[in-house]
């Protein structure tokens, strides 16, 4: 071979080289490209926050009726509401709302929003308007037989959860009270059906009257120190669901303990990935879960608009997997028999998710 020859075959052989390493990068930046923009859809991002910075106008800073920035918020009693001078939700600057590590104080009215640790107003509760009315995240109990007997949750506005999934909740908040007589938790609305989500732990109080301050034991007198909530996942149910709600619920019992403060909420967050769009709403009235509430096993029943397979998928109230299973469907009426025997009481979802099919049903065991 001449010396030419050889250089010509050289120069082509590190140019196809340099070639295919060209067309290797260009691969894997497609693949990085790709990557990047599957996990941005997929990110954890807060998408609803309520700081209740919008002065509230309904008289007396009544939290029921109070129109937000994302809606209206309502109160409604439940059955242990029964005392003539019950316990109230009020949103207003009796109480401020607070970033967490600080003690409770009362902030400006808004807007604008007060100066940091300052948020904003804080929906709390507080005494009956025929009483002392609203002093802030404190409660009253005459110990007068049941004149303050109190059982009241504060509901969100309709939230549009629509193309979110594995949603959280989160807030900052004070809570005391006498044990569980006096005691406040979360509540979770998937459009038809309250369930019982959350009871968080009561917060300590605080050395000092607004501002960082240190935790201390509460006793009656000290201001409340407001702490970070644990991140608390909303049922599967809530995935891509245009109607959900949570509330926050209040009772007491009119034993003249009244251990203070009682309840205070701010800065709530959602916070959710978003929906990869590869999944089909389907309307819900094509399944059928019976019984419900069920003792043992439970009948799942599909009215499927083709042949197909899809994934059964159980939950529990924590939306934590118990179960998956792959079944196939035939066009028309199926039935699978879900084993739900050995299950504790409680409140369960399945999710059925295929082609078709992104549905969502709720069941109760005894």
């Amino acid at each position: 071979m001449h010396c030419h020859d050889f250089l010509v075959t050289s120069l082509n052989k590190q140019l196809i080289v340099f070639k295919n390493m060209k067309i290797a990068i260009q691969n894997i930046l497609a693949i990085i490209i790709l990557l990047i923009v599957f996990n941005s859809n997929r990110v954890n991002a807060q998408f609803w926050t309520e700081n209740f910075t919008v002065v509230n106008t309904v008289v007396g800073g009544n939290a029921n009726g109070y129109n937000g920035a994302n809606g209206v918020w309502t109160v409604t009693s439940l059955p242990g509401d029964s005392g003539l001078y019950a316990n109230m939700f009020y949103i207003s600057c009796q109480e401020a709302g607070m970033q967490i590590n600080n003690c409770g104080a009362i902030c400006a009215p808004v807007p604008p929003p007060p100066p940091s640790p300052y948020i904003g107003q804080s929906l709390h509760i507080s005494s009956d308007a025929n009483l002392t009315g609203d002093n802030g995240a404190l409660y009253i109990e005459t110990g007068s037989g049941n004149l303050s007997n109190t059982e009241v949750r504060a509901q969100s506005p309709t939230i549009n959860c629509n193309n979110k999934t594995d949603i959280v909740l989160t807030f900052n908040y004070i809570e005391n009270g006498e044990s569980t007589n006096d005691n406040a938790d979360v509540w979770y609305f998937d459009g038809s059906t309250w369930s019982f989500l959350f009871d968080m732990d009561k917060t300590l109080c605080g050395d000092g009257t607004g501002g960082p301050c240190n935790e201390m034991l509460c006793d009656g007198t000290n201001q409340g120190f407001w702490t970070a909530s644990p991140s608390i996942s909303l049922p599967v149910s809530a995935d891509n669901n245009p109607n959900v709600k949570f509330g926050f619920r209040w009772i007491n019992n009119d034993d003249g303990d009244a251990t203070d403060p009682s309840l205070a909420i701010t800065n709530i967050q959602l916070n959710g990935n978003n929906s990869t769009g590869l999944l089909i709403n389907a309307s819900n009235d094509r399944v059928l879960i019976y019984p419900n509430p069920s003792e043992n096993n439970t009948t799942l029943e599909i009215n499927s608009a083709i042949n197909e397979t899809v994934f059964v998928f159980l939950y529990n109230s924590l939306g934590q997997v118990i179960s998956e299973e792959k079944i196939k469907l035939m066009a028309g009426r199926n039935q699978k028999e879900i084993a739900t025997q050995k299950l504790g009481s409680g409140f369960y979802s399945i999710k059925i998710v295929g082609t078709e099919f992104n549905a969502v049903k709720q069941f109760i065991k005894k």
